[in-house]
C-alpha cells in the first residue's frame, strides 16, 4: 500500500512519522523534504521546478515497485509557489491513500512559531488562515473526484496522530470505510462557510497503536470513494 501524508507547513506531519516509522520498522517512511538540497528556496523557479520533478521520479519508482507499505512524507501545496498544486496528477496516481493533516489556524501559528530553525514559512493569521482553507478545499476536490483522500486532526501529540495513521493504513485500500477527523476550530468555521467536506463529521473513535503506544483520536464514519486512475486532477 502507498500511502501520501501532506499538510501544511509545520502542522507536526513529520513528528509523526517518525513515531510511525519506529513503532512500524516494516513500513518504508520516505521524507520528499530529505531529498532535496539545503538551499533549494533560494534556487531559481526553473531549478526548483526540475529538482523537485527529479525528486518526484526516483520516489515515484519507488512506489511502482509496491515492495512494501510505504508512506511519503509531501506538500501537496505550497502557496508560496506561482502554481500552488505543487504535485503532478500523474505522481498522486501512485498512491492509494491520500492524507491530510490538518490543524486550526491558532495551533499552526503557535507551531510555526515555536520552530526557529525556520524562518521563511509565513506567520500571520490571514496567511495562514488561507493556507488551511486551501488545504481543506484541496482534499474536497481530490475527494470529490474519487480519489481516496482524507482530513485528518493534527491536535494531538505525535504518538496519537500516528495511530490514527495507523488505523487508516491497516484498514488496507480494500476497505475506505474509514474514520475521519476534523479539527473543532476548523470544522466549526468551515461548517458555517459550508465549505467542509461533508463526510467529515461524526462521533469519537479509538485509533490503535501497539499497547505501548496506545492513544485516542477523534472522529467520524464515512465511505470514502476509491482511486479512479487518470482523474486528471493536478
Amino acid at each position: 500500500m502507498n500511502v501520501a501524508v501532506g499538510g501544511p507547513q509545520g502542522v507536526g506531519k513529520s513528528s509523526a512519522l517518525r513515531v510511525l516509522a519506529g513503532v512500524r520498522p516494516d513500513f518504508d517512511v520516505v521524507f520528499f523534504g530529505d531529498q532535496m538540497p539545503d538551499d533549494f528556496r533560494d534556487l531559481r523557479p526553473a531549478d526548483k521546478q526540475r529538482i523537485r520533478a527529479e525528486v518526484t521520479d526516483r520516489i515515484a519508482a519507488r512506489l511502482a515497485r509496491r515492495a512494501r507499505t510505504t508512506v511519503v512524507d509531501l506538500h501537496y501545496l505550497d502557496l508560496r509557489e506561482p502554481d500552488s498544486s505543487i504535485q503532478p496528477a500523474d505522481f498522486l496516481d501512485h498512491f492509494d491513500l491520500l492524507v491530510f493533516l490538518l490543524v486550526p489556524p491558532e495551533t499552526l501559528l503557535e507551531r510555526r512559531l515555536a520552530d526557529t530553525s525556520r524562518a521563511d514559512r509565513p506567520t500571520t493569521l490571514p496567511e495562514l488562515r488561507r493556507d488551511v482553507d486551501a488545504h481543506v478545499a484541496s482534499c474536497d476536490r481530490l475527494s470529490s473526484a474519487g480519489l481516496p483522500a482524507v482530513l485528518i486532526d493534527c491536535q494531538g501529540d505525535p504518538i496519537g496522530v500516528a495511530g490514527q495513521l495507523l488505523r487508516h493504513i491497516d484498514a488496507g485500500p480494500s476497505d475506505f470505510g474509514l474514520t475521519l477527523s476534523a479539527p473543532n476550530g476548523i470544522a466549526s468555521r468551515h461548517a458555517s462557510r459550508g465549505s467542509l467536506p461533508s463526510h467529515i463529521a461524526g462521533p469519537s473513535d479509538v485509533c490503535a497503536l501497539p499497547p505501548r503506544h496506545a492513544a485516542r483520536g477523534a472522529g467520524g464514519r464515512s465511505q470514502a470513494r476509491r482511486h479512479v486512475p487518470g482523474s486528471g486532477m493536478a
